[in-house]
């Protein structure tokens, strides 16, 4: 007998099939992500953070999304030890030497691709330890990679690796206040990068240049300053400044003759090491200009220059030593590079190379003053280049 199903019946279940697709249950899970910067971090699948990308969209990591959550692996360094470094490489066609024999020996395309010797084997590459280690740990500056990667082929421990690489001096180096008095870290070296990035994005946002403010950067997280009390320190300071700005102007162009703009000004404000940086400078350009005068008269050298010799580490004793060899021996110097087609050599020059020992700059002269020894002339005929170089000198 056959039994027939109710129509309304029929539409009621097809009805709660189509509800049962259509009903999503939220993904609460988390699931381990990478950020740009480097370092790794897990969230919802729904609460994506700005700037990461799912592992399981990386080339390193082969699996599936699920076979990427936080039940799947618990740890960072559980999750990079399943990257893999394995580069698969298309076969464009059949090798030549396979084309070779087909063509020169008595067999057949079946004997050759079904029995392919051994040098067209795919070998699978191996990752070195080094390799290893920055996947594990990619935020950590190279310099410490090294002490890790000794202790770490010495013991085959890589928590033995990393205590020994924590007790390196090497890590106050990188990370200057890492270590609290104690002894211990007051941070990890991940979370001392982001600190540091994090600070130093805040310097940006006012047009200053982080490299110059490490040193300050350093003592605030030494002091455990948070990334929050660091921007709100600027914001203050910045505040207090802006309005005194072209009054603090006129002072150091009044008395320093230093033409400062407005991030100038508000980096000496918030910095001590900065104000200190600037005036040193500006003082010893100063000297160093009184020495070239000194010794070789007015205009002998540019202010700019002098900044330029007190920024490459040139002292006042250096200046009066450098300058006053020059009076004796410049003139001549500078004759004879002229007459040897070479082009003058500046005070500034004799300088770099007899004070700063800047080797492109001794160089110059030896060749000038080798050539006075042996008496050489250059033929004619040599091309002469921009600045008065000569190119294709035949010297005897």
């Amino acid at each position: 007998m056959v039994d027939f199903i109710d129509p309304i019946d029929e539409l009621v279940e097809e009805a709660q099939k189509i509800k049962a697709k259509e009903t999503v249950i939220p993904d609460e899970k988390e699931y381990w992500f990478r950020h740009k910067d480097g370092y790794y971090g897990k969230a919802k699948i729904d609460e994506e953070p700005e700037n990461v990308t799912w592992v399981w969209e990386l080339t390193e990591f082969k699996g599936s999304q699920e076979e990427y959550s936080t039940e799947a692996f618990s740890s960072i360094s559980a999750l990079i030890g399943s990257a893999s470094s394995e580069v698969v490489e298309e076969d464009d066609g059949l090798d030549d030497d396979i084309i070779s024999s087909l063509l020169f020996e008595d067999t057949t395309a079946e004997d050759v691709i079904s029995k392919p010797e051994e040098q067209y084997q795919q070998e699978t590459p191996t990752i070195t330890a080094k390799e290893e280690i920055k996947l594990r740990f990619p935020f950590l500056d190279e310099r410490l990679i090294g002490v890790y990667e000794e202790a770490y082929v010495d013991t085959g421990d890589s928590e033995l690796a990393l205590l020994t690489m924590r007790s390196d001096p090497m890590m106050e180096v990188v990370y200057p206040g890492i270590r609290k008095e104690d002894g211990t870290l007051r941070m990890t070296e991940q979370e001392y990068y982001v600190v540091n990035e994090a600070m130093s994005l805040e310097l940006r946002g006012y047009g200053l240049n982080p490299q110059e403010f490490k040193e300050d950067i350093a003592e605030a997280i030494t002091g455990d300053v948070s990334v929050a009390e660091f921007k709100e320190r600027l914001n203050v300071g910045y505040e207090q400044i802006v309005n005194q700005i072209p009054e603090v102007k006129d002072i150091y162009l009044r008395e320093f003759n230093l033409d400062l703009n407005e991030e100038s000004i508000f980096a000496m404000f918030i910095s001590p090491k900065v104000t200190t940086k600037v005036l040193e400078g500006q003082i010893r350009a100063s000297q160093i200009l009184a020495q070239s005068e000194t010794a070789l008269g007015a205009g002998a050298l540019t202010a700019r220059v002098a900044q330029g010799l007190s920024r490459a580490g040139l002292t006042q004793e250096g200046a009066r030593a450098g300058f006053q060899q020059a009076a004796y021996q410049l003139p001549g110097l500078s004759a004879s590079a002229k007459a040897q087609g070479r082009g003058d050599i500046t005070a500034e020059e004799y300088v770099r190379a007899s004070q700063l020992g800047e080797a492109k700059y001794q160089e110059e002269i030896s060749r000038v003053t080798q050539q006075i020894a042996s008496g050489s002339s250059v033929r004619a005929g040599a091309a002469t280049q921009r600045g008065g170089q000569v190119s294709g000198l035949i010297e005897g």
